[in-house]
């Protein structure tokens, strides 16, 4: 597979898995217990869609090493800060600064309050959004952005100080990452080093790993069957699947009673997670005309669609239109859906301008000349 094949098929899975994303988001805590077709489109996304973006962000980052190989850790550091902490930083400022505000509203305040954006202190904010620590809401919605920054660095540095055998270094910790979060971690608590050992393993495996390879071979059609059919079985039968398990395995205890089988289940849900990102990449290759367009335009533009979205037009439209307004669920969801992938595209359009240009370094990481 060439490379500009390779990066399309990369944008036109980063589309699918943005929309999903946006799907995620758009389903807040009341919308997906509407109903269980609610509830259950909500827990397939979420069984699958984080490990997808971030081992499409791992190719992306071991294709681009391999290209620029001359680059010097003060380089990378400030490229990856200038492109991701920077819009980090500066959203995190205007959504404290607009919450800040809209909580001075009287009947605004209490819906504010009611979905978690209630009026805080500029220290608690500062700490939400370094640490992430707890159900801050309002630092909360970028932290895919502040973990991406540390995996790049993480791996940049270890990548060039261990010369060899760094690809084996980076497996074991990365998944010995996510074993230890399961085993001991309180993983209400831990914020952004939770998020990050939770999903550091998926950049890892996108780094050193093209399971495009996969798509039209028997295995990974047979993966994608068996991943599908785990995720579907898993969603529905979490509970009792989980209590059998432990039925079987040593109930070794560590921590605040976690058990071995855990960490069992976490290499069930791994090795489906695969299969399910190679039936997406299989996707991604059959997708034509119009759709394909849609998709790898989305894809393109993921990192705008993303930053601007939440929190305004997914949680919180989303809440206001079905807990306040009323509107039908199906209603409501479509608004929010529209209003999550249109809004953040015009103000793409608009900072490309040559009157807002000047913003574009600071909300979206890149030049004031045109992307590419």
């Amino acid at each position: 597979m060439s490379e500009k094949q390779r990066v399309e098929w990369i944008d036109i899975a980063k589309g699918i898995g943005m929309l999903l994303v946006i799907v995620g988001h758009t389903m807040t805590t009341p919308i997906r217990y509407a109903n269980k077709v609610n509830y259950d489109i909500y827990s397939l996304i979420y069984f699958f869609h984080m490990p997808l973006m971030f081992y499409l962000s791992g190719r992306t980052f071991g294709m681009f090493m391999n290209r620029n190989i001359e680059y010097t850790p003060q380089m990378w550091f400030k490229k990856k800060w200038h492109t991701l902490m920077t819009p980090f930083v500066v959203y995190a400022v205007l959504v404290y600064f607009i919450f800040t505000v809209g909580n001075m509203v009287p009947g605004l305040a209490s819906v504010l309050t009611k979905e978690g954006y209630g009026r805080q202190s500029v220290t608690h904010w500062l700490v939400g959004m370094i640490t992430m620590q707890g159900d801050d809401l309002y630092c909360i919605h970028l932290w895919f952005i502040y973990a991406l920054f540390l995996m790049n660095i993480f791996s940049y540095f270890t990548t060039k100080y261990i010369k060899n055998n760094h690809k084996v270094v980076l497996f074991v910790i990365s998944y010995a990452f996510l074993c230890l979060r399961i085993l001991f971690l309180d993983i209400n608590y831990w914020g952004i080093i939770n998020l990050f050992m939770k999903c550091y393993f998926w950049f890892v495996f996108g780094t050193y790993v093209d399971i495009s390879k996969l798509v039209k071979t028997w295995i990974g059609r047979i993966w994608t069957v068996v991943g599908c059919a785990y995720a579907w079985f898993f969603i529905n039968n979490y509970g009792g699947y989980r209590d059998e398990i432990q039925s079987w395995c040593i109930p070794v205890v560590f921590g605040k009673g976690v058990f071995v089988s855990d960490v069992l289940l976490e290499v069930f849900k791994d090795v489906a997670d695969i299969g399910i990102m190679i039936g997406v990449i299989s996707i991604a290759g059959c997708l034509r005309g119009i759709v394909k367009r849609f998709f790898v335009y989305t894809g393109k533009n993921s990192y705008g669609i993303y930053l601007f979205h939440q929190p305004f037009f997914a949680s919180g439209c989303g809440a206001i239109l079905y807990s306040v307004v009323g509107l039908p669920v199906t209603i409501a969801i479509f608004i929010t859906f529209a209003l999550c992938y249109i809004v953040p595209i015009v103000i793409m359009k608009l900072l490309d301008t040559k009157y807002l240009s000047f913003l574009k370094p600071f909300l979206l990481g890149t030049p004031r000349k045109n992307r590419v």
